[in-house]
């Protein structure tokens, strides 16, 4: 839903799409790559800069950023969305993934 003004779901909402759930237990340098590419990005590059430690933080931090700036989302700060990413980067990247209805699963991700 563009131009919301606030994520569609929660950041604990992780379990809401158990495909993407099992997805990203597995493999989740695929929904990196997934997201990366809804946004703009290379989804081989985004899928790749997972397995580099730290700067990985820094590309989902920037994933996050972009996904609030597309989708108009207010009321999350730079400090809220850094601590969101390395304190629990699993719920962030799949709050993205949902967001964006990005994935293998297409549209089918969003919740209905």
């Amino acid at each position: 839903m563009s131009g919301s003004g606030t994520w569609n779901e929660g950041l604990f909402d992780c379990y809401v799409d158990p495909k993407l759930c099992c997805l990203q237990i597995f493999c989740p340098c695929l929904v990196l790559g997934y997201v990366g590419g809804a946004m703009g990005e290379d989804k081989k590059k985004s899928c790749i800069a997972y397995f580099i430690p730290l700067y990985n933080l820094y590309c989902v931090y920037k994933l996050r950023d972009s996904v609030k700036k597309q989708k108009s989302i207010e009321g999350e700060g730079s400090i809220q969305s850094w601590l969101f990413v390395i304190c629990c980067t699993f719920c962030s990247l799949n709050q993205m993934a949902r967001e964006t209805e990005s994935g293998p699963y297409g549209s089918s991700m969003a919740r209905e």
